[in-house]
């Protein structure tokens, strides 16, 4: 491995360009690392920044590989309103079974935890609905689905890449009563993994393997379920852990929860838990990863829609749009 840096004054970065081996040319994927030293040459070596070595090598360890990176953006807090979001603290537990560790995400009409079942010893996602969406003006169909895609037919190829709901409750809080699912725990999704590419690309046999998953879970839910998602973008298609409960546990001992806010200024836990997607190594071969379709908040039945207005809008096909 080689490795040549190369110094922005103006930009106050430092460039790291690869090359997989010693004779090959340095045309490989380009790290940007931050830097602020502005008296640094134009041109650099390893032999003149010593101190970056330890850095340069956690970077290279694969070539075009970044660090997974935090999400920092979270929920609203005015959606913490009656009707809406439920506030969850950790340590909460839930139906008697589920005790909530870490945050792992949310969407437009949930929170999504990673809980440990207290009866089998093992985690889970716990996803907890917004109280207008089941009781409210028009209930949405995602508990109904969800059950439907659990039993349709387990011997289609496609239905290990769509996700299947585990438990099911109900939870009265201080919003209302919310609709509590429990999935399996899932890795990343595909706009974090791409992001760990240095171009933000998939290699090309990873992405022919996600379409190929992608399209037997799409024709499990179609033809098997009669079901529409009406939301197939890379957020809600997730990575599988091989072995989740050794993830899982590197993840907590590595990372103690991150605060957002002070005790005294929360208004819930949404701004003082920052969510964290639980990562892997890269994939390298196309048998190295597996993917399932998720978040069926806004699916529709083929015969029965829950909004003829479907798709987030800026992947809203011209069909939609022009109807």
């Amino acid at each position: 491995m080689r490795a040549a840096l190369t110094y922005s004054r103006s930009l106050g970065v430092l460039r790291v360009r690869l090359a997989c081996f010693a004779r090959a040319p340095l045309t490989g994927p380009c790290f940007t690392i931050s830097y602020f030293e502005p008296r640094l040459p134009g041109l650099l070596t390893p032999l003149n920044l010593p101190h970056l070595k330890d850095t340069i090598r956690s970077l290279t360890t694969t070539a075009g590989v970044r660090p997974a990176m935090a999400q920092r953006s979270e929920e609203d807090l005015d959606r913490y309103r009656p009707g809406g979001y439920h506030p969850v603290h950790l340590g909460d537990v839930f139906n008697d079974r589920y005790m909530v560790v870490r945050k792992l995400g949310y969407g437009q009409y949930s929170t999504v935890w990673l809980a440990r079942d207290i009866r089998v010893n093992r985690h889970v996602a716990l996803k907890i609905l917004t109280a207008e969406s089941y009781g409210g003006e028009k209930d949405i169909y995602e508990l109904s689905i969800l059950r439907h895609i659990k039993t349709a037919n387990a011997d289609h190829p496609g239905y290990k890449h769509v996700i299947c709901l585990l438990d099911e409750f109900r939870h009265a809080g201080p919003h209302g009563v919310h609709v509590c699912l429990v999935f399996e725990v899932m890795g990343e999704d595909l706009v974090a993994l791409v992001r760990r590419y240095c171009d933000e690309k998939l290699p090309v046999h990873l992405v022919k393997q996600v379409a190929r998953q992608l399209l037997l879970g799409l024709d499990y839910l179609h033809r098997s379920c009669k079901v529409v998602h009406t939301d197939i973008q890379p957020r809600n298609i997730m990575i599988q852990l091989d072995n989740a409960e050794s993830v899982i546990r590197d993840h907590l001992e590595r990372r103690p929860h991150e605060h957002s806010g002070s005790d005294e200024n929360r208004r819930s836990a949404a701004r003082y838990f920052n969510s964290e997607a639980l990562t892997t190594e890269i994939p390298h071969s196309a048998s190295d990863i597996n993917i399932k379709i998720v978040d069926f908040g806004v699916a529709s039945w083929v015969d029965n829609h829950l909004t003829e207005i479907i798709q987030p809008t800026s992947l809203r096909a011209p069909e939609v749009i022009l109807r």
